[in-house]
């Protein structure tokens, strides 16, 4: 027979005991029995833990680099839509910052079956952050519809120009 001796008593930490992502907020020892089909029922000592995620963590590893992938994406709109260098790049940057970001967070949290939260916040950041790219590539294209437009009329007036 497995028991704890002294209960929740048999557990002692050092007071400074930390995590680099959790607070332990709690534990409890428990025993039971449990059953392993081809060899029959054992007893098992338990430990509960309740642990409580650091914010900050997150917020420092994630979501803040994440908001500045974003807030930096709109910078392009205020560079010069001729400026395709910049922009491109500027562009590209940004989308494959997000890219490697969420990478990264899928890759430290654990797998599961569900959708977390901060996969919802970075996927619609990476959304954000690549439209930013699509509406360079539109604008640009329109402008470049709106020149042709110009340099036909330009090409009529003169031709009427000539003619008269």
């Amino acid at each position: 027979m497995l028991y704890w001796k002294k209960g929740n008593e048999s557990l002692k930490t050092d007071e400074h005991i930390s995590l680099s992502q959790f607070f332990i907020e709690e534990f409890s020892a428990s025993s039971g029995l449990a059953l392993y089909s081809s060899t029959g029922w054992y007893n098992r000592l338990f430990i509960n833990f309740i642990l409580r995620r650091h914010i900050f963590f997150f917020l420092l590893q994630s979501y803040f680099p994440a908001m500045l992938m974003v807030m930096l994406s709109w910078v392009s709109f205020w560079i010069d839509r001729r400026a395709v260098p910049a922009r491109v790049s500027l562009g590209i940057t940004t989308v494959l910052t997000m890219s490697t970001i969420i990478t990264g967070v899928s890759a430290s949290m654990p797998q599961v079956s569900y959708i977390k939260a901060v996969d919802v916040y970075l996927w619609i950041s990476f959304l954000f952050v690549f439209l930013s790219v699509i509406e360079y590539a539109a604008v640009n294209y329109l402008t470049t519809v709106e020149e042709r437009k110009q340099l036909k009329r330009r090409g009529k007036v003169k031709e009427q120009g000539i003619i008269s």
